[in-house]
C-alpha cells in the first residue's frame, strides 16, 4: 500500500487529528476493498452480453423491423372470404339480408269514416298524404313524428300511429272540414322510415 504514504504525509501537514485519520483510513480502506478491477480489453461502460445473445442479435438483418403496411390489399388475400352479393336480386330477406327502403309510396281510397288507420307495416317517421283534386291543407299534408296535420276544430287530418297513419273525414260545409278520408276519393301517400 505504497500509495497511502502521500496521504499520510498530507494529513500530518494539515493538522488532522488521530480520530480524523482513523475515519479517513477506514473510508479509504473500504473504497479499496470494494472497488471493481479493470479487465484487460474491456472499457468502463462496456456491456457484457453472453455469446448466445450476441449471436442472436447479430443474426437480425438491418432494417428487419422497418415494415410499411400497404394502403390497400387485394380481396384474394382474405382467407375464407364471405360471399358478397353483386346483384340487387341477391339481396333478399331469405338470404339474411335486410332490404328496407327509406320510403314507401302507396294509395288508399277514402271510406267516409270519421277516423281510420292506414296500415303500412311500420311506424313511419313522417308521412305525406295528398288528394290532388282539392288543393287545401285539410285534404292532406305532411305529418312528422310528434307533429300531426291538424284540420278545423283541432281534428287530426293526418297523424302517425304504430304501423301506419291515421286519416279523418269531417264535412261541416265550412273551412273546418277535414277531408283525408272522403268516401270514394283516392289519396296518395309517401311514408318515410
Amino acid at each position: 500500500m505504497a500509495w497511502i504514504t502521500p496521504i499520510i504525509n498530507w494529513i500530518a501537514s494539515n493538522a488532522v487529528t488521530p480520530i480524523d485519520f482513523n475515519r479517513i483510513e477506514g473510508n479509504t480502506l473500504d473504497l479499496y476493498t470494494n472497488k471493481v478491477d479493470k479487465i484487460t480489453g474491456k472499457g468502463l461502460s462496456e456491456s457484457d452480453y453472453t455469446a448466445i445473445e450476441k449471436t442472436k442479435l447479430g443474426g437480425i438483418a438491418s432494417s428487419a423491423n422497418n415494415y410499411n403496411h400497404p394502403a390497400t390489399h387485394p380481396y384474394s388475400i382474405i382467407s375464407n372470404p364471405p360471399t358478397i352479393p353483386t346483384l340487387t336480386s341477391q339481396l333478399t330477406n331469405n338470404s339474411g339480408f335486410l332490404t328496407l327502403q327509406s320510403s314507401v309510396t302507396g294509395a288508399y281510397t277514402g271510406n267516409g269514416a270519421a277516423s281510420r288507420t292506414i296500415s303500412i307495416g311500420f311506424t313511419p317517421s313522417g308521412v305525406y298524404v295528398n288528394d290532388t283534386s282539392l288543393p287545401f291543407s285539410r285534404t292532406g299534408g305532411l305529418a312528422i313524428s310528434g307533429n300531426n296535420v291538424i284540420g278545423g276544430d283541432n281534428v287530426i287530418a293526418v297523424g302517425i300511429t304504430t304501423n301506419g297513419f291515421n286519416v279523418s273525414y269531417r264535412n261541416t260545409g265550412s273551412s273546418s272540414d277535414v277531408r283525408t278520408n272522403t268516401s270514394g276519393v283516392v289519396y296518395t301517400y309517401v311514408a318515410f322510415r
